[in-house]
């Protein structure tokens, strides 16, 4: 799986469910899903997990 190959992993709201792979980093995050949402719902979590995806390089500096 592309898992496998990864260093880290980002779930989107799986929680225990989501697959573990070892040796891997994973985080999950709690995002509504868009299926069947209203486009301006669907904005919402599109920008939230923009948000979120720049939070994460900042943080493990990945940023260039």
């Amino acid at each position: 799986s592309m898992a496998a190959t990864a260093d880290y992993v980002v779930t989107m709201g799986c929680g225990e469910e989501c697959p573990v792979v070892p040796g891997v980093v994973r985080t999950d995050w709690a995002l509504d899903d868009p299926k069947g949402q209203p486009l301006a719902r669907v904005r919402e979590i599109r920008d939230d997990i923009r948000r979120k995806v720049s939070e994460l390089i900042a943080a493990e500096g990945w940023a260039r």
